[in-house]
C-alpha cells in the first residue's frame, strides 16, 4: 500500500540508506494514487539520488520538483541550489548561474552558499574579473556568513594569481 511504501521509504531515508530508500520511493512514485504521495516520492528520489551522487537521475527529479506548482518553496529552493551544483559538476556554468541567481535572492545561509558557487562558476570559466566583482558583492551582501566569506577570500587570492596580480594576491 501507499502508506507502507511511504513509511518504508521515510525510515530508510532517515537512516541514510539511500539505495533502499530510493527503491521504495521509486515504487511509491509508480504505484501512488495520491498526488501528495507522488510529490513525496519525487522529492525523496531527488534527495536520494543527489546524496548518492547519481547526478543524472537527481537532475531529472530536481526538474520534476521545480516544475511542480504544488511543491513548497523551501523544497523548490533546495532543488534550484542542487540543480545549480549539478550543472556546475557538468561544467554547465551558464545554467548553474541562473539557478544560483534565483537562490541568492533568498538571502540567508542558502543565499550565501549560492553566491559563493556563483563566484566559483566565473572562476571556472576563467572570467576572473567577474569572479572578483562577485566576491566583493558576496562580502558586502553576506557579511554575516563567515564560512562563505572566508572561502571567497581564498577564491579571490586564486583570481589574483590567475590574473598574475601577485601584489594583490599576497595582501
Amino acid at each position: 500500500t501507499e502508506d507502507a511504501l511511504l513509511s518504508a521509504s521515510s525510515i530508510q531515508y532517515n537512516k541514510k540508506n539511500w539505495d533502499i530508500a530510493a527503491q521504495h520511493y521509486l515504487e511509491l512514485e509508480q504505484k501512488a494514487v495520491s498526488k501528495n504521495n507522488v510529490l513525496e516520492a519525487q522529492v525523496g528520489l531527488m534527495r536520494c539520488y543527489y546524496f548518492k551522487e547519481e547526478f543524472k537521475l537527481a537532475l531529472e527529479y530536481a526538474n520534476k520538483v521545480i516544475d511542480n506548482a504544488a511543491i513548497p518553496d523551501d523544497i523548490k529552493n533546495t532543488a534550484f541550489l542542487w540543480r545549480g551544483k549539478m550543472y556546475r559538476h557538468d561544467a554547465q556554468n551558464d545554467l548553474a548561474r541562473k539557478d544560483f541567481e534565483r537562490v541568492i535572492l533568498l538571502k540567508g545561509k542558502m543565499g550565501a552558499e549560492a553566491k559563493y558557487l556563483h563566484c566559483e562558476s566565473f572562476y571556472a570559466d576563467s572570467n576572473f574579473a567577474a569572479c572578483e566583482s562577485e566576491i566583493y558583492e558576496l562580502v558586502d551582501q553576506f557579511a554575516g556568513f563567515e564560512d562563505w566569506k572566508n572561502k571567497s577570500f581564498l577564491l579571490l587570492v586564486d583570481c589574483y594569481i590567475a590574473m598574475k596580480d601577485y601584489f594583490q594576491a599576497k595582501s
